[in-house]
């Protein structure tokens, strides 16, 4: 797995997140599992 992508996607999250639940930034670094959950959560926005 390539860690570049994943980077990316945690300035996404902390952009995105910055306005909404900064512990949630956090959590995702302890447990990268989470970014699975992200992603879905962010294909449900984009649908939105």
């Amino acid at each position: 797995m390539g860690i570049e992508p994943d980077l990316f996607n945690i300035v996404f999250i902390i952009l995105y997140l910055s306005k909404t639940q900064s512990a949630f930034i956090f959590q995702y670094i302890l447990d990268p599992e989470i970014y699975l959950y992200f992603v879905i959560f962010k294909g449900c926005f984009q649908q939105i």
